[in-house]
């Protein structure tokens, strides 16, 4: 039998704006249910993506339709496909991140995975630290690899629809990036996503172009190992090369980020 609600939801809210409430609205079930048909959707292809992974993932099977899914389905099996076996790992954004990806992180069995968030939140098998990200209570040199997905564009800007309100900062982006780097060994790695298009700062999210991410990451004193872009249009989501980097506004088109940076860094010694 059809749950009520859930069908005057479908009505109503068109697919789109389904998928962003799922990308905020993850976290917390009773909600999720509600809006179920575009989130099951993504699961359902990032789930079948992480299923084929052999080596470092770079786009979808031919089959794969992702018109208007949010950026988790290209960020995922990007992160995830990059794990190297590292011993020791700290995920950035724990409490908020997608449920699928949380269960997969889990399963990798790393030996000492720790996640930071100021959302507090247990996990099995994940040591939570309460913590803002720019004065991280982790010694220098501690972690071989570090995972952030779409969280530093959020940091020193408003983040009550997190539920949180840390101290305000300009540059709070770079000063995660360098907190990042004191707590990573020596060419320790760092894999990171951010939406990518019309550069600007905004009330709870910053944007990128890729002249001012390089830049960001060259302050913070990072090398690129390697910089995936990932551009959405009427035909979904598709890697495209520098040369076509995203060029459009926030929300023109996809649900969230109409283009993503995926970049593995590496910490200059």
């Amino acid at each position: 039998m059809t749950n009520p609600i859930r069908a005057t939801v479908r009505r109503v809210v068109n697919p789109s704006s389904q998928a962003l409430a799922h990308y905020y609205l993850d976290p917390v079930p009773i909600l999720r249910r509600v809006y179920s048909t575009g989130y099951r959707r993504e699961l359902a292809l990032i789930q079948s993506e992480l299923n084929r992974l052999s080596g470092d993932w770079k786009g979808f099977a031919q089959d794969r339709n992702t018109v208007r899914m949010t950026e988790r389905v290209v960020e995922i099996p990007w992160v995830l496909s990059r794990y190297h076996r590292e011993k020791r790992v700290l995920d950035i954004g724990t409490t908020n991140a997608n449920s699928l990806y949380l269960r997969h992180l889990q399963g990798l069995g790393i030996s000492e995975l720790h996640g930071v968030d100021l959302a507090s939140r247990r996990f099995h098998k994940i040591q939570m630290h309460v913590s803002d990200v720019r004065n991280m209570p982790f010694p220098d040199a501690y972690f071989e690899l570090v995972l952030c997905i779409s969280t530093i564009e959020h940091i020193g800007l408003n983040n009550e629809r997190y539920l949180v309100q840390p101290q305000r900062g300009a540059e709070g982006d770079l000063a995660t990036l360098q907190e990042i780097n004191r707590v990573l060994i020596p060419r320790g790695r760092v894999l990171i996503t951010t939406p990518c298009g019309v550069a600007g700062t905004h009330d709870w999210y910053r944007q990128y172009d890729v002249p001012g991410w390089r830049k960001l990451v060259s302050r913070a004193g990072f090398e690129h190992l390697s910089l995936d872009l990932y551009d959405h249009s009427e035909a979904g989501w598709k890697r495209v090369s520098e040369d076509s980097a995203p060029a459009h506004a926030y929300q023109s088109g996809a649900p969230a980020a109409t283009g993503v940076i995926c970049a593995e860094l590496i910490k200059i010694p």
